[in-house]
């Protein structure tokens, strides 16, 4: 304990000194430096203006990168971050990762240094949510955008926020979860309301439209049609400079391709009519395909709304001669086969297949790949923690051993004079077999440590094959089937493209699963607490899975408190809910379903139940159904990954999910959610 001390005492005095001279050091350096202080300012200018001067061009980076070099010297943090900022901008922009990621890990080591966070930390995280999205690599555009939002939270960053839900909600789009991607987009139209940005309005409100016409809402449509119009009519009313430079009939295209769009859905043809004729005058050809594609898009259904089927074709093909998607192509076979152009529609459709089976393949493999990226990344992080740990532990055991050699060979040279010290040499021979057991079981630490990595590596390796496995049986239906479409009749074609459809929808299902397992799994998850009405997110959850229950199978909800808030995070809160809600609906064929929730003040936490009427879970097998890939029948179909994700989101918001052993009328589960501070 004295030797301790005495070694802190040393470090605090040299650290004093080191500190003083390090004063002296700045104090004579001003003073030598006092004169060329001007003469950088002007440089640091003269940079700035040239590389503003140079915007977008390749002649922007040296002068951005002397910027980031002389600001450094002269400590200049906002012409550094700037310059920063300005070349993650500009490497984004040309599509090159490598150099994004060198000038972004300079801002975090910067940054983590000085204990700061300038606005260029958020302006990476924008570049890597849009260099990804670009890309297509979707499952990394979403983790970026997630700590975007996390980071914008935590320093009350309004920008930050707005910007990670709308990167949020086009991820969303782009993978085809329509109502997350809803949610999203309302998030940021909602944060936008405490700023006068009706332009950023306008570049999110034609996604949202999207979604919401995928999800067939037309109420929210509209109500979302007359939000498009009043930012453009507050566009509208400034200044001539301001209007003139924005895209006002571009938007107006758009504005009135959606009310077209509503009106065929609605099949109010009136007012169909009364669109297209006004339409056309906002229609120009140079205004790109983002704006072109979507208005003949909205002539074709409007077309095949009138059954003018060789108009709707000629629009249809201008669509597909920029956007070779689903969506447009599926309305071609539908015009073609109302059309009664049936070898044409059969051969489409052949198209069609071959393009979603392409494109979920392609999906699929890219997510497969991030999630092993992923995972192999936090065994990793785990694997170099446990070896840091056990190299300090060996090098402490080192470092006392050295120690207790040196003061054992002390001792000896003095009882080599002294005999009176005998009794403190038989003891230094007891600490020096203390010493030799402590290194034993170190090294019986090393061979256990050695151990867990072997058993991670074979749980690594069950892992991959149990998803594997998961992923072979619709893949194998999706391509069999597929083959089978060409020699089948009408009857035998519908019949196998529901299950080629079905098949797709669980291959989707499980990669979605297994990446939202990821995430809860690794260290970068966090839970937001913030207030939630619990009676509004039960009704969600319930509307969610209310098109999947079984006709017959009664829905209900009770709450022993109407609206009652609770801290938790909504979005996880939800999603356990509904897994829950999802496994009663696979197994209830008949009788009821019910979600309740009952306050306990007293034990101060919330106790949620799923309870339904179906075939119940053995008791022997109450506890496995919470293992990933466990099923207790394997002809329902699902990946039995549901139940393990609704777990770990329950341990992860500080509560426990369990199933009630003593309910017998098909099964209940139990989830107790304690309340937040």
């Amino acid at each position: 304990m004295e030797r301790c001390c005495m070694k802190e005492r040393h470090i605090y005095v040299k650290g004093v000194l080191i500190v003083f001279c390090l004063f002296l050091s700045d104090l004579y350096g001003s003073c030598r430096t006092d004169g060329k202080t001007d003469d950088a300012g002007e440089r640091l200018k003269a940079l700035y203006e040239l590389s503003r001067q140079n915007w977008e061009t390749p002649m922007e980076v040296p002068y951005l990168k002397s910027l980031v070099e002389l600001a450094g010297e002269v400590d200049s943090m906002g012409y550094y971050y700037s310059a920063l900022s300005s070349l993650g901008r500009y490497y984004c922009n040309i599509n090159r990762l490598d150099s994004l990621t060198y000038w972004g890990n300079m801002v975090d080591s910067v940054t983590k240094a000085r204990r700061e966070t300038p606005l260029a930390k958020f302006d990476f995280l924008n570049y890597y949510c849009r260099y990804y999205l670009i890309n297509g690599e979707y499952e990394l555009a979403m983790n970026e955008a997630v700590m975007l939002q996390m980071l914008s939270k935590e320093k009350n960053n309004m920008t930050g926020l707005i910007s990670s839900n709308e990167y949020l909600g086009l991820v969303y789009l782009l993978i085809g979860r329509d109502s997350d991607a809803v949610t999203a987009f309302e998030e940021a139209l909602d944060l936008l309301k405490t700023k006068s940005k009706p332009d950023y309005e306008l570049q999110i409100i034609p996604y949202l439209l999207i979604a919401y016409l995928h999800l067939d809402e037309l109420d929210h449509v509209k109500s979302t049609l007359v939000r498009f119009e009043e930012s453009l009519r507050k566009i509208e009313s400034y200044k001539s400079d301001i209007r003139e430079n924005y895209p006002i009939k571009a938007k107006k295209c758009l504005l009135y391709a959606n009310y077209l769009n509503l009106y065929v859905a609605e099949k109010n043809l009136p007012k169909a009519r009364e669109t297209v004729s006004l339409l056309p005058s906002y229609m120009d050809e140079s205004m790109g395909p983002d704006v072109t594609s979507v208005y003949d898009l909205a002539m074709a259904r409007y077309y095949f709304f009138i059954k003018d089927y060789p108009q709707a074709l000629r629009e249809i093909d201008k669509v597909l001669a920029v956007d070779y998607s689903s969506e447009p192509l599926k309305l071609k076979v539908d015009i073609l086969k109302a059309a009664g152009r049936t070898d044409e529609a059969l051969k489409q459709y052949a198209e069609l297949l071959s393009l979603v089976e392409q494109t979920n393949v392609t999906a699929f493999t890219r997510q497969l790949n991030q999630l092993r990226m992923l995972h192999d990344l936090n065994d990793k992080k785990m694997q170099e923690q446990k070896l840091l740990y056990q190299k300090r532990q060996l090098s402490e055991k080192q470092l006392q051993l050295t120690a207790s050699i040196l003061v054992s060979c002390i001792l000896l040279v003095l009882l080599y004079v002294l005999f009176r010290y005998s009794n403190r040499t038989r003891k230094l021979k007891n600490d020096l077999q203390v010493e030799r057991e402590t290194l034993i079981e170190t090294t019986e630490s090393l061979r256990v440590a050695k151990e867990q990595a072997e058993e991670s590596n074979r749980l690594k390796t069950s892992f991959v094959a149990n998803i594997s496995h998961e992923i072979r049986t619709p893949l194998n239906a999706i391509v069999g089937f597929a083959d089978l479409l060409q020699d089948a009749d009408e009857a035998e074609r519908n019949e196998y493209l529901k299950i080629i459809k079905n098949n797709t929808d669980m291959l989707l299902g499980l990669v979605n699963d297994v990446l939202d397992l990821s995430r809860l799994e690794s260290d970068s998850f966090s839970v937001i607490l913030e207030d939630c009405d619990l009676s509004e997110c039960c009704q969600n959850a319930q509307e969610r899975i209310r098109h999947r229950v079984q006709p017959g199978v009664k829905l209900g909800f009770t709450a022993s408190d109407d609206h009652f808030i609770l801290k938790t995070d909504d979005l996880r809160l939800q999603q356990l809910l509904n897994n829950l809600l999802s496994n009663a609906v696979k197994f209830t064929e008949q009788g009821e379903i019910n979600l309740d929730y009952r306050v306990d003040r007293e034990n101060r936490q919330v106790v949620f139940t799923v309870t339904d009427t179906g075939c119940g879970i053995p008791l022997d097998k109450q506890e496995v159904i919470f293992d990933r890939f466990a099923k207790v029948n394997e002809f329902i179909p699902g990946a039995g990954l549901g139940l393990p994700i609704a777990r770990t989101i329950a341990i992860r918001l500080g509560g426990t999910l369990t199933v009630d052993p003593d309910y017998d009328k098909g099964a209940r589960f139990i989830f107790v959610h304690p309340f937040g501070e």
